[in-house]
């Protein structure tokens, strides 16, 4: 009689027990349902000042896998990496991102995610993502006015309802150097030693130098980047990525160019004048040049207007370093545009610091760097 009630309980319970399970277990979600997946650009994500200040109203690439434990999703079991975005065109509005089909989260999984902004930028070749890392090679145009503002961001978290926040904020980062260039004029530069320089005397009012281009020797055009999330999973809920830059070597004999639309213009009046804006930037692939490098800047300009006479000043680059997401500010004096010298002592050096806001280092070159030779004129 026992074997009889047993024969006929056991599979009820055994169905009980099987559907309790499934109902019950938090990890056994739906797929296609529950918490939706939304995307955000953090507000500090473009600070330094560059072609790109906002990202409102645009389009960046986004990838992102599932890494997972067993789970049951849309019936059927699934272990392992599960790609849910591949390059996915996300347009973001300046309040929302809309990334077409809506992905739902699922509970206590981990999620890996990689952007890479603007969408579909020129330069760019061999892109792959493969173990949820992003790679491709950028190579900076010969004219730099059509360099591309290369950002990236990372994000890494596991999702628990109610723990973690559903909206990824991604916080984007430069990938790329940023180079500035502040020049002034002495007052007294246009005048031999025993000339008296006198500002209200009309023959010495219009006394002005025009730059017109800056050319870079011996740098790094290409190099190829990988973008991965961090090697480890932080607390609540993401953590800061990782970027590995390779240079390609291009040959000695590079050279890039910038051509200013608008002459950047020098009167004798002391004051600094800029010669990039928010969106004329000069980026640069981030490198290290070795301290016997011949690497060089080269600006170009003229005296009072007269085209038919260039002139240049060289900034030696050897044992500079460029780093991603840097802005290096060359400011100096021009002393004597005749015999060709920066004034002594005016020539300094300041970076900001774009991935740590609150960081900026400054220096002052040692009085031999400080001298350059303007080339024979042209």
């Amino acid at each position: 009689m026992k074997h009889n009630i047993l024969h006929n309980i056991l599979p009820k319970l055994i169905g009980l027990m099987f559907l309790y399970s499934c109902t019950s277990d938090p990890e056994v979600p739906d797929y296609t349902t529950g918490e939706e997946m939304i995307f955000d650009v953090a507000t500090a994500s473009v600070t330094r000042a560059s072609v790109i200040t906002s990202l409102s109203n645009k389009s960046f690439k986004l990838f992102g896998d599932l890494n997972t434990a067993k789970v049951y999703i849309n019936g059927e079991y699934f272990e392992g990496i599960r790609r849910i975005f591949d390059g996915t065109e996300v347009k973001y509005t300046g309040s929302t991102c809309n990334y077409g089909t809506t992905q739902y989260w699922l509970m206590g999984q981990e999620y890996w995610f990689v952007a890479l902004f603007p969408y579909s930028p020129q330069g760019v070749s061999d892109m792959t993502y493969d173990d949820s890392k992003l790679s491709f090679t950028y190579t900076l145009p010969s004219d730099l006015n059509n360099a591309v503002d290369l950002l990236a961001a990372t994000d890494r978290r596991k999702f628990h309802l109610g723990l973690t926040n559903t909206t990824v904020s991604l916080k984007f980062n430069h990938l790329l150097s940023q180079i500035n260039i502040q020049a002034a004029l002495d007052e007294d530069l246009m005048y031999e030693d025993d000339d008296e320089y006198e500002a209200s005397d009309p023959d010495y009012e219009d006394e002005f130098i025009e730059f017109h281009r800056v050319d870079i020797y011996g740098s790094k055009t290409a190099a190829t980047f990988t973008v991965a999330p961090a090697a480890t999973l932080s607390t609540n809920p993401a953590t800061t990525g990782t970027v590995d830059t390779k240079l390609i070597d291009n040959g000695a004999d590079s050279k890039l160019s910038k051509t200013f639309t608008t002459a950047k213009k020098l009167t004798n009046n002391k004051q600094l004048v800029t010669f990039f804006s928010n969106t004329d930037a000069l980026l640069i692939i981030p490198q290290q040049f070795a301290s016997d490098s011949e690497a060089k800047m080269v600006l170009t300009y003229t005296i009072n207007g007269n085209t038919e006479r260039e002139r240049q000043i060289e900034l030696p680059l050897a044992g500079y370093n460029w780093e991603a997401g840097k802005t290096y500010t060359y400011k100096f004096t021009v002393s004597k545009a005749y015999t060709g010298q920066i004034k002594e002592g005016s020539l300094t050096i300041e970076i900001d610091d774009f991935t740590n806001p609150g960081a900026q280092d400054q220096w002052i070159s040692d009085d031999e760097t400080m001298k350059f030779e303007f080339d024979a004129p042209r």
